[in-house]
């Protein structure tokens, strides 16, 4: 998520901790990132050293890309976070004077779902096996003490000739006068450039934009960058851009750089067809499990990285991971070999009742807006999806998708979609862009005989507004927790 520059330094809390599942009795040393089979609480926790000539001159970001499912981060004692979710990060700034020279994080982790309010819900069926743990990768970035902290960019394209770009982009500070070198009148100035990747030539690059800057605040401001004849992201030619954005003195001397990639795609939908750059495309998509043996969640890149060049040799130029947010490396690897991503949150097979209740529906959107946070300068994403085999036949489910989509539009406005097995009694689908259905059986001819169904245009179905769908899975229905043997057809043994 976060790339080191000549001003950052990415500090890994990954390898060797000590864990306990008995409340703390009793530790054992395992190896982060990792996912386990546990329902319960733990405690985690590593010692680590900051040599002093970084702690004179650095401040800290804590990055934890994903602990499921429960979690409070306390380090050298200080209470730093408390979050709740495994898909979504927690980054952090941290005060200076929390991290010294000799440090310990402390992280307590609760990994028991439930049938009431967690997300997702405990015991589901046909959804991948949810693991606890530090299962995505935790490190501290040093900065400046001060620093980009965040940016999101905007952008316009024009005829696809030249492209006009808003960089919204937030700075925080520290304590300025422990900059090694101290800013008079603390005035700073930021800019933001685009270098083509494969060629590493600048493309364009944004005015100086001056801030002044006190300790401990937090500033938003903009730059704006104009692009002619850009070369636009695709599944052919999934172009990059390095984006920086750099903090300069009076001057003229580096302060901060912040250093990430993207990419600009063109994606828009008429009918019932999606075009790329006013070209009509074709969909030809795969669903893709985080589930890796020996190693269940806690990902081994090397091996995603030939599942997905795997997949794009094969024909894909789209992949799915139903029901969860696909791990950060995911998003980059499809930014790279160029594959869209339909990138969804774990809101799934939920009943309608739970809609009827907005101490379900709040987290419900947070949780969503917090991926879409994540990942809305990434140029594979082709749609946000707003719940996986949702009952989409209630207007308490409508009531929760029409929020979803009024969030998902005030932060990143793509394509939009959810997933359902109701055929003749949905009545949401006017909410999103397309549908993702799913037909559960083994039967051939059944489900032969449901698409019939779907795209009979002379007898259309009555309730859906929104003819535009794809089939986001098919098949029995697995139970997780079933362990019957082969003579059982929804266990994990049948086969």
């Amino acid at each position: 998520m976060f790339f080191e520059s000549e001003t950052r330094l990415k500090i890994s809390l990954n390898g060797q901790w000590e864990a306990s599942f008995n409340e703390g009795k009793s530790y054992q040393t395992f190896t982060v990132p990792l996912a386990y089979d546990f329902s319960g609480k733990s405690v985690f926790r590593k010692s680590f050293v900051i040599d002093d000539e970084i702690l004179a001159v650095k401040s800290f970001i804590l990055v934890a890309e994903g602990i499921n499912y429960e979690s409070e981060i306390k380090i050298n004692n200080n209470f730093i976070s408390s979050h709740t979710g495994g898909c979504s990060p927690v980054i952090v700034p941290l005060s200076d004077g929390i991290v010294s020279s000799q440090n310990e994080i402390v992280i307590n982790i609760n990994s028991e779902l439930n049938f009431r309010n967690t997300n997702p819900l405990s015991d589901q069926i046909n959804y991948s096996k949810v693991y606890g743990g530090i299962n995505k990768d935790i490190y501290l970035i040093a900065v400046p003490k001060v620093f980009v902290f965040s940016n999101f960019i905007n952008y316009k394209i024009d005829n696809l000739l030249s492209l006009k770009l808003t960089n919204q982009i937030e700075v925080k500070s520290t304590f300025i006068n422990n900059q090694k070198d101290s800013v008079p009148n603390n005035d700073f100035f930021i800019r933001s450039s685009l270098t083509r990747k494969s060629t590493g030539d600048v493309f364009s690059e944004s005015d100086l934009v001056p801030f002044e800057m006190v300790d401990n605040n937090t500033i938003k401001t903009e730059s704006y960058i104009s692009v002619s004849n850009p070369i636009l992201w695709s599944p052919e030619t999934p172009e990059l851009y390095i984006l920086r954005i750099i903090i300069t003195d009076k001057s003229g001397n580096v302060i901060d750089e912040s250093y990430s990639e993207t990419g600009f795609n063109d994606i828009s939908k008429s009918g019932n067809q999606i075009f790329q750059s006013g070209r009509q495309i074709a969909l030809n998509g795969i669903n893709y499990y985080e589930d890796m043996p020996g190693f269940a969640s806690a990902l081994r890149y090397e091996e995603v990285e030939k599942d997905l060049i795997s997949i794009k040799a094969l024909g894909f130029n789209a992949v799915r991971v139903p029901g969860r947010s696909a791990h950060p490396y995911i998003v980059n690897v499809c930014n790279r070999i160029g594959l869209f991503l339909l990138q969804e949150f774990p809101l799934n097979e939920i009943s309608s009742h739970y809609f009827e209740e907005e101490r379900f529906i709040t987290p419900a959107v947070d949780y969503l807006t917090e991926i879409i946070k994540r990942d809305r300068n990434e140029p594979s994403i082709l749609a946000w999806g707003l719940g996986n085999d949702l009952d989409v036949s209630s207007e308490h489910t409508y009531d929760y998708l029409k929020s979803a989509a009024s969030a998902v539009d005030s932060i990143n406005k793509r394509l939009k979609y959810y997933t359902s097995h109701a055929f003749n009694e949905d009545i949401c689908s006017e909410l999103v862009d397309f549908i993702g259905i799913n037909i559960y059986g083994s039967n051939y001819n059944s489900i032969k005989d449901d698409l019939t169904n779907l795209t009979n245009k002379s007898k259309p179905i009555t309730n859906r507004k929104n003819t535009s769908y794809f089939i986001s899975g098919y098949g029995i229905k697995i139970q997780n927790g079933n362990n019957n043997g082969f003579s059982d057809i929804r266990s994990r043994n049948h086969r």
